[in-house]
């Protein structure tokens, strides 16, 4: 996986200022599934679900190079949010329901406890909100919250098709000029490049 410096927003984590990181990973049970009809799903074809642990590993360790004081946060996320350590990380299963609005404002909290730092968020998902059980608006009205431009919100957006575009262009729109989407395609993807920290 090739993660972009401006993505990282490099200019910022190799300023004197610290940052706190949260990665925010979706392990709903739609990062499980594959389209059926990709004839990669049946050749070596990586879940959903292993890319996004990868690449949250991965920009953790990323984050932490650029200054052993940065502080990074790993959430998982599914139906509610709970931070784990990258081992926990990498181990979890899937999970029932994807509730964008609570990981959002979690991840906010955490950035809050430490105001004088940059404070990223980046949110590594399927963005696939069907059979969620949450309300899309509900979400929406919680992105709209980063739009004070006091954090910075990266959505690497994995696999997008026509009605998940739409909710992640939706998602990011409310949040503001600090947002940005990063598409991550599967089949473009050599999972090996990454660096597995857990061993």
């Amino acid at each position: 996986i090739h993660i972009e410096e401006r993505d990282l927003i490099v200019r910022y984590l190799q300023s004197q200022q610290l940052v706190n990181a949260v990665i925010a990973t979706d392990i709903s049970l739609s990062m499980e599934m594959s389209d059926p009809s990709d004839n990669l799903t049946r050749r070596n074809r990586p879940e959903k679900l292993e890319i996004a642990k990868r690449t949250s590993l991965s920009l953790g360790r990323m984050v932490e190079r650029m200054n052993r004081r940065n502080e990074v946060t790993h959430v998982a996320f599914y139906g509610n949010s709970k931070i784990l350590s990258p081992a926990e990380l990498y181990t979890c299963g899937a999970e029932l329901g994807t509730n964008f609005g609570g990981v959002l404002k979690k991840a906010r909290k955490v950035l809050e406890s430490a105001p004088d730092n940059i404070g990223i968020v980046y949110l590594i998902t399927d963005c696939s909100v069907a059979n969620s059980g949450f309300s899309v608006e509900s979400a929406l009205k919680v992105a709209e919250e980063y739009a004070d431009e006091r954090y910075y919100l990266r959505l690497f957006f994995i696999e997008p098709d026509r009605e998940t575009k739409k909710f992640a262009n939706l998602m990011t729109e409310k949040a503001g000029r600090n947002s940005r989407i990063i598409p991550v395609k599967i089949g473009n993807l050599d999972i090996e490049a990454v660096e597995d920290i857990v061993d």
